[in-house]
């Protein structure tokens, strides 16, 4: 049997008679929910990704004003071979000229995210020599960082300047940790 709410339940049923400013409901509104709701965490969840994280250091690195190489040790040396002499195919590219530092790190990030998820091996990322390259052995800011932000990535393999052709000293090859869910190196 159904029986009609008595004006008194009405009122505990309707959350929005809760709703009022400068006035604390919570106990009453956690009555007025049922129990087995009221174990709901409704606090705004932090997004995360299936990255992996290594500790693994990288080995036979290399940052000079004109290259710039590094391999984790698990990378196998005929495979890094591959990768400086530019033998990997790339499969996609980042152009990160006219980027701020935030927005160049930011975008790099999310590049590497992206060709991650994709399955992908091998990028190409240009960074650009920078105003006054080489004056006093300066460059560019992007270029100062791309070695730390690239190492501090769980998902890059190892990295070295490209070749010519791809941009010499302005960009660099990177190697993409597998996806778990692809095939490839590694």
């Amino acid at each position: 049997d159904v029986k009609p709410l008595n004006p008194k339940n009405k009122k505990e049923l309707s959350l929005s008679a809760y709703v009022v400013e400068d006035h604390d409901y919570e106990d009453d509104i956690v009555e007025a929910i049922p129990h087995h709701m009221q174990e709901i965490d409704t606090k705004p969840q932090e997004l995360t990704y299936d990255i992996p994280r290594s500790n693994e250091l990288f080995k036979d690195k290399v940052h000079t004003l004109e290259s710039f190489s590094a391999a984790r040790v698990s990378i196998s040396s005929d495979v890094f071979k591959k990768l400086k002499k530019g033998l990997v195919p790339v499969e996609r590219k980042l152009d990160l000229h006219g980027f701020k530092e935030e927005e160049a790190w930011q975008g790099l990030n999310d590049f590497l995210l992206e060709v991650y998820s994709q399955g992908l091996r091998c990028v190409l990322i240009v960074h650009g020599k920078g105003k006054g390259y080489g004056d006093k052995g300066d460059m560019g800011i992007i270029k100062a960082n791309i070695c730390a932000w690239l190492e501090n990535s769980g998902l890059v393999l190892a990295y070295h300047t490209a070749q010519g052709k791809h941009g010499g000293s302005g960009a660099v090859y990177v190697l993409i940790r597998r996806n778990k869910n692809e095939r490839g190196f590694e």
